[in-house]
């Protein structure tokens, strides 16, 4: 689970934020869920 704040006028998605995580860690780091706040 990744808790995001994004910055006024962002429009990234859970899937952006999902992909770009999967790139920098190890397979079983991976994270699941995002919940933006």
């Amino acid at each position: 689970m990744a808790f995001v704040v994004r910055k006024p006028g962002s429009n990234i998605t859970a899937a952006q934020v999902m992909e770009y995580v999967a790139k920098q860690v190890a397979p079983y780091k991976k994270i699941r869920r995002v919940s933006f706040v």
